[in-house]
Protein backbone atom coordinates (compact mmCIF):
# COMPACT_ATOMS: atom_id res chain seq x y z
CA UNK A 1 0.00 0.00 0.00
CA UNK A 2 2.64 2.61 0.70
CA UNK A 3 4.15 2.17 -3.17
CA UNK A 4 2.26 4.57 -4.92
CA UNK A 5 2.81 7.20 -2.01
CA UNK A 6 6.48 8.45 -3.40
CA UNK A 7 5.80 8.08 -7.06
CA UNK A 8 2.15 10.52 -6.20
CA UNK A 9 4.38 12.88 -4.20
CA UNK A 10 6.54 12.96 -7.74
CA UNK A 11 3.79 13.73 -9.93
CA UNK A 12 2.06 16.13 -7.50
CA UNK A 13 5.62 18.41 -7.70
CA UNK A 14 5.64 18.34 -11.55
CA UNK A 15 2.02 19.24 -11.52
CA UNK A 16 2.93 21.95 -9.41
CA UNK A 17 6.01 23.07 -10.84
CA UNK A 18 4.62 23.10 -14.56
CA UNK A 19 1.63 25.15 -13.23
CA UNK A 20 4.42 27.59 -11.56
CA UNK A 21 5.87 27.74 -15.28
CA UNK A 22 3.09 28.15 -16.94
CA UNK A 23 1.79 30.60 -14.55
CA UNK A 24 4.60 32.70 -14.55
CA UNK A 25 4.23 32.85 -18.56
CA UNK A 26 1.24 34.48 -18.15
CA UNK A 27 3.08 36.75 -16.22
CA UNK A 28 5.27 37.40 -18.96
CA UNK A 29 3.01 37.89 -21.93
CA UNK A 30 0.50 40.51 -19.58
CA UNK A 31 0.25 43.97 -20.39
CA UNK A 32 1.89 44.37 -16.79
CA UNK A 33 4.22 46.98 -16.53
CA UNK A 34 6.82 44.86 -15.31
CA UNK A 35 6.49 41.96 -17.51
CA UNK A 36 6.46 44.55 -20.75
CA UNK A 37 10.06 45.51 -18.84
CA UNK A 38 11.09 41.67 -18.36
CA UNK A 39 10.45 40.98 -22.18
CA UNK A 40 12.36 43.88 -23.21
CA UNK A 41 15.38 42.57 -20.60
CA UNK A 42 14.65 39.00 -22.60
CA UNK A 43 14.16 37.54 -19.40
CA UNK A 44 13.68 33.72 -20.01
CA UNK A 45 12.32 31.80 -16.83
CA UNK A 46 13.85 28.01 -16.01
CA UNK A 47 12.72 26.23 -12.95
CA UNK A 48 15.67 26.47 -11.37
CA UNK A 49 14.92 30.20 -11.44
CA UNK A 50 10.93 29.75 -10.05
CA UNK A 51 12.84 27.89 -7.16
CA UNK A 52 14.75 30.27 -6.13
CA UNK A 53 12.44 32.60 -6.12
CA UNK A 54 9.88 30.80 -3.87
CA UNK A 55 12.87 30.03 -1.46
CA UNK A 56 13.33 33.88 -1.30
CA UNK A 57 9.73 34.78 -1.43
CA UNK A 58 9.13 31.90 2.00
CA UNK A 59 12.53 33.34 3.44
CA UNK A 60 11.46 37.49 3.44
CA UNK A 61 8.85 39.63 4.82
CA UNK A 62 6.04 41.56 2.90
CA UNK A 63 7.57 44.58 1.87
CA UNK A 64 10.29 42.38 0.12
CA UNK A 65 7.49 40.17 -1.60
CA UNK A 66 5.61 43.45 -2.94
CA UNK A 67 8.68 44.38 -4.56
CA UNK A 68 9.19 40.72 -6.21
CA UNK A 69 5.62 41.20 -7.93
CA UNK A 70 5.81 44.48 -8.78
CA UNK A 71 4.04 46.16 -6.23
CA UNK A 72 6.15 49.24 -5.73
CA UNK A 73 3.62 52.13 -5.35
CA UNK A 74 3.96 55.62 -5.43
CA UNK A 75 2.09 58.41 -4.98
CA UNK A 76 1.16 58.62 -8.62
CA UNK A 77 -0.47 55.40 -8.52
CA UNK A 78 -3.22 56.96 -5.99
CA UNK A 79 -4.03 60.45 -7.96
CA UNK A 80 -5.77 59.72 -11.37
CA UNK A 81 -4.76 63.38 -12.49
CA UNK A 82 -1.28 62.10 -12.83
CA UNK A 83 -0.03 59.92 -15.28
CA UNK A 84 2.11 56.53 -14.65
CA UNK A 85 4.77 55.31 -15.75
CA UNK A 86 7.77 52.91 -15.35
CA UNK A 87 10.31 56.17 -14.75
CA UNK A 88 8.17 57.80 -11.84
CA UNK A 89 8.81 54.19 -9.93
CA UNK A 90 12.96 54.57 -11.16
CA UNK A 91 13.40 57.39 -9.77
CA UNK A 92 10.25 56.50 -6.82
CA UNK A 93 13.47 53.24 -6.00
CA UNK A 94 16.76 54.85 -7.22
CA UNK A 95 16.52 59.32 -7.12
CA UNK A 96 14.06 60.86 -5.90
CA UNK A 97 14.48 62.24 -2.17
CA UNK A 98 11.05 64.16 -2.14
CA UNK A 99 9.10 61.00 -1.07
CA UNK A 100 11.07 59.90 2.25
CA UNK A 101 12.96 62.71 3.95
CA UNK A 102 15.32 62.01 4.86
CA UNK A 103 16.29 58.96 2.59
CA UNK A 104 18.68 56.71 4.49
CA UNK A 105 17.49 53.50 2.48
CA UNK A 106 19.11 54.16 -0.19
CA UNK A 107 22.52 53.02 -0.05
CA UNK A 108 23.36 51.30 -3.83
CA UNK A 109 23.36 52.81 -6.78
CA UNK A 110 20.75 51.86 -9.44
CA UNK A 111 22.43 48.46 -11.20
CA UNK A 112 22.35 48.82 -15.00
CA UNK A 113 19.63 46.05 -15.82
CA UNK A 114 15.79 47.95 -15.63
CA UNK A 115 14.38 44.95 -15.00
CA UNK A 116 16.32 44.51 -11.47
CA UNK A 117 16.32 47.38 -10.72
CA UNK A 118 12.57 47.48 -10.25
CA UNK A 119 12.12 43.92 -9.28
CA UNK A 120 15.30 43.41 -7.44
CA UNK A 121 15.33 39.75 -9.53
CA UNK A 122 16.32 38.63 -13.05
CA UNK A 123 16.89 35.90 -14.63
CA UNK A 124 19.88 34.99 -12.50
CA UNK A 125 17.70 35.16 -9.39
CA UNK A 126 16.59 37.96 -6.54
CA UNK A 127 19.07 40.29 -5.57
CA UNK A 128 18.96 40.48 -2.31
CA UNK A 129 20.87 43.46 -1.55
CA UNK A 130 19.13 45.24 -4.23
CA UNK A 131 15.50 43.79 -2.98
CA UNK A 132 16.29 44.74 1.10
CA UNK A 133 16.97 48.01 -0.09
CA UNK A 134 14.05 48.45 -2.33
CA UNK A 135 11.70 46.52 -0.13
CA UNK A 136 13.03 49.40 2.81
CA UNK A 137 12.12 52.44 0.55
CA UNK A 138 8.76 50.63 -0.05
CA UNK A 139 7.99 50.17 3.83
CA UNK A 140 9.16 53.81 4.43
CA UNK A 141 6.85 55.33 1.59
CA UNK A 142 4.30 52.98 2.96
CA UNK A 143 4.58 54.56 6.74
CA UNK A 144 4.98 58.49 5.14
CA UNK A 145 1.78 57.38 3.30
CA UNK A 146 -0.33 56.09 6.36
CA UNK A 147 1.17 59.09 8.49
CA UNK A 148 -0.24 61.52 6.03
CA UNK A 149 -3.57 59.39 5.40
CA UNK A 150 -3.99 59.91 9.45
CA UNK A 151 -2.95 63.56 9.16
CA UNK A 152 -5.38 64.43 6.68
CA UNK A 153 -8.17 61.99 8.75
CA UNK A 154 -7.77 63.93 11.96
CA UNK A 155 -7.71 67.80 10.38
CA UNK A 156 -10.94 67.09 8.02
CA UNK A 157 -12.70 65.60 12.22
CA UNK A 158 -10.89 69.04 13.24
CA UNK A 159 -12.91 70.96 10.60
CA UNK A 160 -16.19 68.67 10.93
CA UNK A 161 -15.74 69.67 14.66
CA UNK A 162 -15.18 73.42 14.03
CA UNK A 163 -17.86 73.66 11.79
CA UNK A 164 -20.41 72.07 14.20
CA UNK A 165 -19.64 74.36 16.67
Amino acid sequence: MNAPVPWLEKLSHGLRQHWRRWTFNRWLLSKRNDASLARTVNLRHSYKLIDQLRSCARSTNGHCIGVMIGGVQTDAHFHTNQTHDNAVDDDFCWDCNMHVRPCTHRKLSCPSCPFLARIGWNARGPNLPILHQLSEVRAAAAKERERRMKTKVSSASADAGADAG
